[in-house]
């Protein structure tokens, strides 16, 4: 009842006053409050407003015009890809009429979710819209009444953004596309593509210091009608929430907003988008395409003074082939590859049926690589990894599977790859949780070197090579397997593992030169052989203290 008796007054003002047009003193009920609007669902003049809709239920928004003769634009903005609307128009009563309201307002104004359309016959249905993109209802010359503004969403809850306004001309809420609004694109790669576009055209959106930002949207599947639209799409919809002063506390109120808010099933979160905001660029370079791939781009400039925004006209682009010459796997065989490329892919073919599938990566330095295994269908692992790492596929069906090495950093790097349905006949050793070597000096001469062991029967050997200022810098590039000279000491042990763990093995050095930088590196391997890991090296200047 309280929302009747709000709008019963405005209405009374309409049939008694001509007012000035958008005089705000005397025409106080369009406000920019949210509580008005989420309780009325009238909406204010000049001002964008969010609503949430449910599946498949129609929702009445209002709009009143107080004279003849003015401009009107109502505008309403999608944040999904299923969401139609109409316009309706009821004139205002006769003046002296007994009536002092339009007919059937109990019906309008106090039971907001309904499902049928107007049936009064002072509804006139201006215009339907049935397609899932904005849509723009205007009017250069109005006529005075109720506008209805009746939306439904199709196959799933979602929300809407409307604007309705008399006077659209000065309220600049929406920055105005260049009169070329195309995405361009400028280069494509196997693995990335740059696009650009032109800025906004209008003077009002240059004034102040950076008014107006660019978002821009990538995917694989559809192009977006709008910045709600991609936002919703790539993050999720967020449940809705009433504001904090909504309602006029009847029982009947929280009664329907608990309902609504039971049914209400948010747009959940993909992972196949990408969107982000780039502040005032006109250009944007995407990486991490896949080669071979179609893409979708849209670019939305956004005001950030009334967040209103605008959709240029979108773009498609399809990525080069790979410029990597795909490489055989074979089963049991290590394969020492150098990623001076940016990426490198192999092909391992798996025969039979099996439990499992192993592949092992092992970089040979600390660059990181992205690493991703799919099948013929889809993307089984993608990591990034800086040390030996084994993805286990289970089960593991007949047929290819396709491994993607790339550099993280665009860095050269060394790295080491082996693949078998059997993991019995992993060459690679186990390493402990920390693997970095300590030196501690002891005495003149003489040092401690000790680091940690696996828990499992392993050999360890440590190599003392004489170093110098320059191949200490030039070690840390990391181009390919080191070619070192002799190293002045070599020590293997074998190790075997106790019960508890955590264990260290310590060696003492003695008869090092004094004022000489050596570096220190443990390897480690199976006992009958098969693959060397190296641990975190050391390097240490041997001093001697008086």
């Amino acid at each position: 009842m309280g929302v009747f008796i709000v709008l019963a007054l405005c209405l009374n003002v309409v049939q008694s006053q001509h007012l000035p047009f958008r005089d705000e003193e005397l025409f106080q009920f369009h406000i920019n409050r949210e509580e008005i609007f989420y309780d009325t669902k009238v909406l204010p003049d000049g001002a964008q407003m969010q609503a949430y809709l449910l599946r498949d239920q129609e929702t009445r928004f209002f709009f009143i015009v107080e004279e003849d003769g003015v401009p009107l634009q109502i505008k309403v903005t999608p944040c999904s890809p299923n969401v139609s609307w109409s316009i309706a128009y009821r004139p205002p009563f006769e003046e002296g009429s007994a009536d002092a309201r339009f007919a059937g307002d109990d019906d309008l104004f106090i039971d907001q979710e309904v499902s049928q359309p107007l049936q009064d016959e002072q509804d006139v249905i201006l215009a339907n819209f049935t397609s899932s993109t904005e849509h723009t209802f205007a009017e250069e010359s109005s006529s005075s009444g109720m506008y209805t503004v009746l939306v439904s969403s199709e196959g799933g809850d979602s929300s809407v953004l409307l604007y309705a306004s008399t006077s659209p001309s000065s309220d600049h809420l929406f920055p105005q596309l260049p009169s070329d609004p195309r995405v361009r694109v400028l280069a494509t790669s196997d693995s990335s593509f740059t696009f650009a576009w032109k800025a906004v055209a209008d003077e009002e959106h240059r004034i102040g210091d950076g008014r107006v930002g660019y978002c821009v949207a990538v995917n694989q599947q559809q192009h977006f009608v709008s910045q709600c639209d991609a936002s919703t799409f790539t993050f999720g919809d967020e449940a809705p929430t009433p504001p904090p002063n909504a309602g006029f506390g009847f029982a009947w109120e929280e009664e329907r907003t608990a309902k609504f808010l039971s049914d209400a099933q948010p747009r959940v979160a993909s992972n196949d988008a990408f969107l982000t905001c780039v502040e005032s660029k006109t250009q944007f370079t995407f990486t991490g395409a896949e080669p071979q791939q179609a893409y979708f781009i849209d670019v939305f400039a956004v005001d950030r003074l009334t967040n209103g925004s605008v959709a240029y006209v979108g773009s498609n682009v399809v990525t080069a082939a790979s410029r990597n010459v795909m490489i055989p796997l074979e089963s049991d065989q290590v394969h020492v590859d150098v990623l001076e490329q940016p990426r490198r892919v192999f092909r391992y073919v798996l025969n039979k049926q099996t439990n499992s599938l192993l592949v092992i990566v092992a970089p040979s330095c600390a660059e990181p690589l992205k690493v991703k295994i799919s099948d013929s269908q889809r993307t089984l692992r993608s990591v990034k990894i800086r040390s030996l790492t084994h993805f286990e596929i289970t089960p593991a069906s007949i047929g290819e599977y396709f491994l993607q090495v790339t550099l993280d950093r665009g860095r050269p790097g060394s790295y080491r790859i082996w693949a078998s349905p059997d993991p019995s006949r992993n060459p690679f050793p186990d390493l402990p949780a920390d693997t970095q070597v300590r030196v501690r000096d002891e005495t003149c001469g003489t040092v401690s070197v000790s680091w940690h062991v696996a828990n499992k029967r392993q050999q360890y050997c440590l190599y003392v090579y004489q170093q110098n200022h320059s191949r200490a810098r030039t070690e840390r590039h990391c181009t390919r397997p080191p070619r070192k000279k002799k190293p002045t000491r070599t020590l293997c042990r074998s190790f075997r593992p106790k019960r508890r763990r955590g264990q260290i093995m310590t060696e003492t050095l003695s008869g090092l030169r004094p004022n000489t930088t050596y570096a220190f590196e443990v390897h480690v391997q199976r006992p009958r052989g098969g693959e060397s890991m190296q641990m975190t090296p050391a390097q240490a200047s041997i001093s001697c203290r008086h």
